[in-house]
């Protein structure tokens, strides 16, 4: 039964806790590697989700910084992809590759990757596709307390529904009233992670609690890579929550 390679597989991971002052458990490449060894089934599904650090990565890498870590795609790859239009071809979906370009960044690749999350999400009948909803849902209301660009609303717009308007309020609250910037990320990321937390039930041993996994894990990995370049920050975040 399929149910048995996403027991072995969850089953040899290490266990994950919110406690972003801790060292990473599993790097990204590694939590990948034992998707595609233990339970193929899951890679379209892990690899859309594992596509936003890689996006984030090339993104960097097209602003003149260096990441620490990969996630899906190998950084030398990155390095090089938007030089060489058949990597991009080779690691990304068309609808994302179709976006990357020698001689600019294009804004609108953000809104490509969430669109194919999307419609990943629907095709195996994942819980993902909540967690999209009312995370981009999330980013569009922070975007309008900060009265941004309207290119940055339209971004997200086709993909939320504006029913979580007070639950969203009630989380900016908590944002704003952190006394550092660093506590309020840190205070949202909980939040997220609680949030993920509610799509699946523990040890039920079905796809989608591989990926709350993998959720949870992007959330672990943003905050270590934030220790490893701004450690004097997040030092002082991390005791604000004490």
């Amino acid at each position: 039964m399929a149910i048995f390679g996403k027991y072995y597989l969850l089953n040899s991971l290490p266990p994950l806790e919110a406690n972003f002052q801790s060292p990473l458990p599993l790097s990204l490449p590694n939590f990948w590697r034992r998707v595609q060894e233990e339970e193929s089934s899951l890679q379209e599904l892990i690899h859309a989700i594992l596509l936003e650090k890689d996006l984030s990565n090339l993104e960097q890498i097209a602003f003149q910084k260096k990441p620490l870590s990969p996630a899906s795609i190998p950084l030398d790859a990155l390095s090089k992809m938007r030089e060489e239009k058949e990597l991009a071809e080779q690691f990304f979906p068309a609808c994302i590759s179709e976006w990357i370009e020698a001689k600019q960044w294009h804004r609108e690749i953000w809104g490509a990757y969430f669109d194919y999350c999307l419609r990943i999400a629907q095709k195996h009948g994942s819980r993902l596709q909540e967690w999209l909803s009312w995370n981009l849902g999330l980013k569009n209301a922070f975007y309008e307390k900060r009265a941004v660009e309207d290119y940055k609303k339209r971004e997200f717009k086709a993909l939320t529904q504006r029913d979580d308007d007070r639950e969203y309020q009630d989380i900016i609250q908590l944002y704003y009233k952190a006394s550092h910037p660093m506590e309020g990320e840190l205070t949202l990321d909980r939040v997220r992670w609680e949030k993920i937390s509610t799509l699946v039930t523990s040890y039920s041993f079905g796809q989608d609690e591989v990926v709350v996994y993998a959720l949870h894990l992007l959330l672990l990995e943003r905050w270590w890579q934030i220790s490893q370049t701004e450690e004097k920050h997040f030092t002082k975040g991390v005791e604000c929550l004490k």
